[in-house]
């Protein structure tokens, strides 16, 4: 009986590729197999632990991040092993939560993939000592099975998403190409921005010559932020020119790389890019959200794929209001020679003095 549920519900995880659904079908599949309170799921990513969905769980944990520490495992070595915790109040490796207390009985399960841990299942219960080894082999036998059915949903989502970013990134650099007034692309770079890379506030800021920056557009800024404003060529940009790569910051502040101006305690999550045209430095690509660690590595690369193509738009309008410049002055001198010619004149001077 136990074997045909199994194969049943194993069998439920592969119906479709949506990760929340995945995951709904997760939990309704385990509670077939073994009685639990609550559970989660856990899932590692650049580092961090992340739960990603849970049943019966408070809401507000979900997407909390934590280091990856396996301390709770008793090492990496046993983090490939299903561990159960008989009372986990008592135990002071396990990570407690102030909205978790009602948690007594635990039983953690690694979430193997292509022979690597992708994460970990949780299932928690308010009675001390409830999992025992027998509830363990059956849940590993299943998570092995999630894992697969994770990993398979998270790569046709990573593609399809690849394809959408590839999709908008086209229509964005396209939509550059025939603007030739400054400020209408700096608006259209914020745009695109917002679809690339959703923020609460942006900001272009271009190089001078004396190397200090101008603030040549923005959104969404403090009032106190002013375009045509100068502003100093800080630590954190400093440092995206030395390492030549976007800069990334979790939360900005609680870092002492961001230069805290006043006015931007709203500031958290953070991303910076340099707008480079061959071996020149442009400026940089700045943008702002109120929530921690919005912002990837996947977000970073698809910006400065972005602030690439804004370069060569921003040295295209730059070489057309040159020469739209020199025009105007060669017409200016132009008729300023006509008239000149017309002085010359004896008949027209003498009018003129006239």
């Amino acid at each position: 009986m136990e074997a045909e549920t199994l194969r049943e519900t194993t069998l439920e995880l592969t119906s479709n590729f949506e990760l929340d659904k995945l995951f709904e079908n997760i939990f309704a599949s385990l509670a077939k197999l073994v009685n639990y309170d609550s559970a989660s799921i856990e899932m590692i990513n650049h580092g961090h632990i992340e739960i990603v969905a849970g049943k019966n769980i408070p809401q507000d944990l979900i997407g909390h991040k934590y280091d990856t520490d396996l301390v709770r495992w008793n090492g990496p070595e046993n983090s490939r092993k299903a561990r159960i915790i008989d009372d986990v109040q008592l135990d002071s490796q396990f990570i407690k939560f102030e909205q978790t207390k009602y948690i007594r009985s635990w039983m953690g399960i690694p979430l193997l993939a292509k022979g690597s841990i992708i994460g970990f299942l949780n299932l928690d219960s308010r009675i001390p000592g409830f999992f025992n080894p027998d509830h363990a082999a059956i849940a590993q036998t299943f998570a092995n099975q999630a894992a697969v059915a994770i990993e398979n949903t998270r790569l046709f989502n990573l593609e399809q998403s690849r394809r959408k970013e590839a999709e908008i990134l086209s229509r964005a650099t396209s939509s550059l190409a025939n603007i030739l007034n400054i400020d209408d692309l700096f608006e259209n770079i914020l745009d695109w921005l917002k679809v690339l890379a959703p923020y609460d506030s942006a900001s272009i800021l271009m190089k001078q010559q004396d190397n200090s920056l101008i603030l040549a557009a923005k959104r969404n800024l403090p009032e106190q932020f002013q375009i045509g404003q100068t502003i100093p060529m800080s630590g954190e940009w400093m440092e995206i020119i030395r390492d030549l790569k976007p800069l990334v910051i979790e939360d900005a502040q609680r870092d002492p790389r961001f230069e805290k101006w006043g006015g931007t305690d709203y500031i958290h999550g953070w991303l910076s890019v340099a707008i480079f045209s061959q071996d020149s430095m442009l400026g940089f690509i700045n943008l702002d959200s109120q929530i921690p660690g919005v912002y990837t590595k996947e977000h970073a690369t698809l910006v400065q794929t972005f602030a690439n193509q804004a370069a060569i738009a921003i040295e295209k309008v730059r070489l057309f209001e040159l020469e739209k410049k020199r025009r105007e002055s060669a017409e200016t001198l132009m008729r300023a020679a006509a008239d000149l010619t017309n002085l010359l004149d004896l008949h027209s001077l003498h009018k003129a003095i006239l």
